[in-house]
């Protein structure tokens, strides 16, 4: 599950951020608890609530514009990232082009309860107007959304690959589904602002503050999911072995046991929201992308929607016959 030391891309190609703009801390909302850690102020003194993105505007890319109207952050998707294409590593289906819109509400909320990622739920959009997804379409024994869902392994060096020719998806689409070693982090710095997840919440990569509730020295922020110890259920629909990391379902959330909540996320400051936000990480460690969403979707972000794609209405051809391809 390690990625082998890979060559770095340019830090402008994954680490594009938004510099100097303050978030804006109104109103009110469901709180959200966070342990303290010895030798910082505790979390609790954070807003749990009230958040709102719009003093960040909105922020142009080379691949992407984001224009911020009527409370939402509106973006045209090409999947087509700044780094080149892996030339040693065979797509499902040629990268393509594609269009496709998601929006953001820039007063993002945090929700009751957490939203899973299913197939076809997609966690949020990089700034290179790339999608960042969640769960592959492969399961065991093909049953489709079952519990035994296929950690994909067959990416490119950035951790991506497309969607099949003929398949319910998008041919073409190019999505990362993890970090590697070619995603270059900043040295000795938080990380910028690097995407923006489907509830509207900002996504930084792995560096953030040691202490969440004020600036100063850097971390690689961990994931707090474990392998489970012991064997996997054996029987009907169930696959057996020892829990390798083969399956989502091998991992379990240890509260406490990294940095970051279930959602691979935190209430902190961060240079672009000094005031207090809840970010998400994108973490070296599994999740690497996150597999819970903390706040409350925007629709374009569902598995009906699909960035207007429209839903996979069933498994894609060859689904669940084997490790994800």
């Amino acid at each position: 599950m390690t990625d082998a030391p890979r060559p770095a891309i340019s830090r402008r190609t994954f680490l594009t951020g938004a510099a100097g703009a303050a978030g804006m801390v109104v109103g009110s909302g469901p709180a959200l608890a966070a342990p303290a850690r010895k030798g910082t102020r505790a979390v609790g003194t954070l807003p749990t609530a009230g958040f709102s993105t719009e003093a960040v505007g909105g922020l142009r890319h080379a691949r992407m514009t984001m224009p911020v109207a009527g409370g939402f952050r509106v973006m045209a998707v090409t999947s087509m990232p700044e780094h080149p294409f892996d030339p040693d590593f065979a797509y499902p289906a040629t990268p393509a082009a594609q269009q496709l819109t998601y929006r953001v509400p820039t007063r993002p909320r945090l929700a009751d309860k957490l939203s899973p990622g299913i197939t076809g739920q997609t966690l949020g959009v990089h700034l290179s107007s790339v999608t960042l997804e969640m769960a592959s379409a492969d399961y065991y024994d093909n049953q489709f959304l079952g519990p035994w869902n296929y950690v994909p392994l067959r990416l490119d060096r950035y951790g991506a690959h497309t969607h099949p020719v003929g398949t319910n998806f998008a041919d073409g689409d190019y999505h990362y589904h993890r970090i590697t070693g070619a995603w270059a982090p900043p040295v000795g710095r938080h990380s910028p602002l690097v995407g923006w997840a489907a509830d509207g919440f900002p996504v930084y990569l792995r560096s953030g503050y040691t202490d969440p509730t004020r600036p100063g020295p850097v971390k690689h922020l961990g994931s707090s999911f474990r392998l489970r110890a012991g064997a996997r259920p054996t029987g009907a629909g169930n696959p057996g072995g020892t829990y390798d990391g083969t399956f989502v379902a091998d991992y379990e959330y240890l509260t406490g046991a990294g940095d970051l909540d279930q959602c691979n996320g935190r209430l902190c400051v961060t240079p672009v929201f000094p005031a207090g936000i809840y970010a998400y990480f994108l973490t070296d460690q599994w999740p690497f992308i996150p597999h819970w969403i903390r706040g409350v979707p925007d629709a374009s972000f569902s598995p009906q929607s699909n960035g207007g794609q429209g839903p996979p209405s069933g498994p894609p051809p060859g689904a669940g016959a084997g490790p994800p391809a």
